[in-house]
Formats: structure tokens, sequence, C-alpha cells
């Protein structure tokens, strides 16, 4: 089992946001400290904005999606950057076993957001014996991702460390036009029995 340390959720606990707004300088402040020599495993990696961020701060970072075209723009729009990784991964379809040959220390999960596929996308991270932190992206406003990730707190699969992203100054707007009061994610720690 991968050990991060004592000091791992004051660590984690400092991070203010992993969204596309804050700054890569922000970033490096807040992650750099103990990911310059960790494996981030992107779920759900869409045009690669995310995915170039995690790349400044991590030493690797595998990037999913399920659809080539998001993989390609993803992986143009990072073409200077040479620690990423793309695959063509269906969360619901593919075998998740692939990846527990593989030391990832992180996860950052932005895939679907329905109740049950977050479920079953929990469920597959924690099959990854080295995986010690998993992001959720879109916690504050997709309910699906909300109430999964009750769920396994509840379970105590996963140890809740940090709230990130938008929304620590009060309510704040979706591109839809939504107002979400809750942070845009959360960062867990996995709990191993």
């Amino acid at each position: 089992m991968f050990y991060l340390g004592e000091n791992w959720s004051s660590l984690v606990s400092d991070v203010v946001s992993v969204g596309p707004d804050l700054s890569e300088k922000d970033l490096v402040q807040q992650l750099g400290a103990f990911s310059q020599n960790f494996t981030v495993l992107e779920v759900g990696s869409y045009f690669g904005y995310t995915t170039r961020l995690l790349s400044h701060l991590f030493k690797r970072v595998i990037a999913l999606d399920a659809i080539p075209e998001l993989l390609q723009a993803n992986r143009e729009y990072n073409m200077d950057r040479d620690n990423i990784l793309y695959l063509r991964f269906h969360t619901g379809n593919h075998d998740w076993s692939i990846f527990s040959m593989n030391t990832i220390h992180v996860v950052f999960l932005d895939a679907s957001h329905d109740f049950e596929s977050v479920m079953q996308d929990i469920d597959n991270c924690l099959r990854i014996p080295t995986v010690s932190l998993i992001i959720f992206d879109d916690y504050g406003a997709e309910e699906g991702v909300r109430l999964a990730v009750e769920r396994f707190v509840a379970a105590k699969r996963l140890q809740p460390v940090a709230l990130l992203g938008e929304g620590e100054n009060g309510p704040w707007k979706l591109r839809d036009g939504r107002e979400v009061k809750d942070r845009e994610a959360i960062a867990c720690e996995v709990l191993r029995p």
C-alpha cells in the first residue's frame, strides 16, 4: 500500500481549487510540495484544460476519455507536454484492472455525473491499490456526484480532506446559468481496511 505520510491531510487541506480558472502558479503553490513525483489518473479529460494543469504538477498524467475526438483535441492542446499518456477508455465498458499494474497516486474524477455511474467509478478507483486521493470535480453542481461521494464517506471508504474550486466565497454560476451553492470539487483520502 502506498503511504503518503502523516502530513498528507494537512497538505491536501491547503488546496484552494482545481478548476480551470485557477492559475498554474496557484496549483503549484498548493499541490507542488507532494505531487511532483506522483502519477495522476484523469478520468474524463475532455478538451485537456485540466490535463494541462495536472501535467505541470504531476510527474505523469494518464488522461482518459471515451470519445476519440476529445482525446485528439486534448493531445493537440497539450502537444508541448511530454508527460501525458492518452487512452481511449469508457468507464462503464472497459476493464479497470489494467490500471492496477501501475502506481497511480491520485485520481481526478470528472466523467459521468449520474449516481449509478459515479458509484461504479468510485468502486473501480478504490480497486487500484496505490490510489490514496480522489478529487471529485462537479461535486457541488451535480447531485449524482455529491450523493455517491456521501455514500462512500458514510461507508468509511473515503474521508473528505478539502473542498475545492468555485464557491469559496458563496454561490457561483455555471455556464448554463444554474446557481450552485456548494463548492465545485472535493478531495477525499482513500481509507483502506
